[in-house]
């Protein structure tokens, strides 16, 4: 809970009583608003690499969440599922953008995949 001004001067009611949660461990407060409050719609990924192609595996807390998209080199948002198989070949640096769309269009901020590869001769 923030603390704050509003919370200090306000108390919440339920059942004509002092909400119970008021006296549990789970009840924190804070005057620091960026723990309680987060960009929603957030992308987490593992990137694993072998031989020329990565797997991108997505995951996300999205309230109502819909799908995972990803933007194609024309720059077209696509639906993709939560494992992504991408070919790598020897550009420099090679950068994959993804965010998350829910049920109500809302969609999430880009997440940046970046990927410096070089073919290892064998």
């Amino acid at each position: 809970m923030l603390d704050d001004e509003n919370f200090r001067k306000n108390t919440w009611y339920r059942d004509g009583k002092p909400h119970w949660a008021y006296d549990t461990p789970y009840f924190i407060k804070t005057t620091r608003r960026d723990w309680i409050e987060w960009t929603p719609n957030v992308i987490t990924s593992k990137v694993t690499i072998e031989s020329n192609k990565a797997r991108v595996s997505l995951g996300s807390c999205t309230p109502n969440f819909r799908s995972f998209r990803t933007m194609d080199e024309d720059g077209t948002w696509q639906d993709c599922g939560e494992e992504v198989e991408l070919p790598l070949d020897s550009r420099a640096r090679m950068r994959f953008v993804f965010r998350t769309i829910n049920l109500f269009g809302v969609t999430g901020p880009e997440h940046f995949v970046e990927i410096a590869y070089e073919p290892r001769n064998h």
